[in-house]
């Protein structure tokens, strides 16, 4: 009995502490596809969708035409073809998304790491695959609507009907927007520092962060 209590004891404890798994976020469908003609070019025969951790929803319709071009090729020798691997379905949300550029390239690569995550790639080959991709995949610039002037108060004289001598009303001038065309950041690695960036996450005792991949820079 004793020792029933003691399992008993651990078990509980352990259900106590463990921690939650980190959430990546996960697919709609199944990648289904035909090779063309074109070399590695494949057509998507059935909608395929991820959402992220943040609930954005990335799309990879029907018919949509792919080839793995998101991802440096130079790379291809590290970390295999951009269709093969658990990191496949990852490579056809980023392959449509690098190509639609409807939001930022920042989030697209993100969102690249996010659902190979949530593909069962591990911590260090994933942040392999989005070091390459942030630092030399594709960016582009975006349109960003710009607040030009805010909303604002200020008192003017009633222009109402009937209304004799000076009476003071408030009134709200609306804000003032513009839309803006924001070039992307130079990228600032070569092939050769990237690559030394590679064998950090590979070898390094310390884990790097996203953020530290983002603001990697050679000394």
């Amino acid at each position: 009995m004793k020792y029933i209590y003691i399992l008993l004891s651990i078990t509980f404890s352990s259900l106590v502490t463990a921690e939650p798994e980190e959430y990546f976020g996960e697919y709609q469908g199944a990648v289904k596809t035909e090779w063309l003609e074109e070399g590695r070019k494949m057509k998507l025969l059935e909608d395929f969708n991820f959402t992220d951790p943040n609930e954005m929803v990335w799309l990879a319709p029907k018919d949509r035409v792919i080839d793995g071009a998101s991802i440096p090729k130079f790379v291809w020798s590290i970390i295999g073809s951009p269709f093969s691997g658990k990191y496949r379905n990852a490579s056809v949300i980023h392959d449509i998304a690098c190509e639609d550029k409807v939001r930022t390239w920042e989030s697209v690569h993100l969102a690249f790491y996010y659902a190979m995550r949530a593909s069962g790639v591990n911590s260090i080959k994933s942040k392999i695959m989005y070091a390459a991709v942030y630092h030399k995949g594709p960016r582009w610039p975006i349109s960003k609507k710009v607040l030009v002037r805010e909303m604002q108060a200020v008192k003017t004289l009633d222009p109402s009907p009937g209304i004799t001598g000076h009476k003071w009303i408030s009134v709200e001038i609306p804000a003032v927007y513009e839309v803006r065309v924001i070039a992307p950041s130079e990228q600032t690695l070569n092939e050769e520092q990237l690559e030394g960036l590679i064998s950090k996450l590979e070898n390094s005792n310390v884990e790097l962060s996203i953020e530290d991949i983002q603001n990697y820079s050679v000394q």
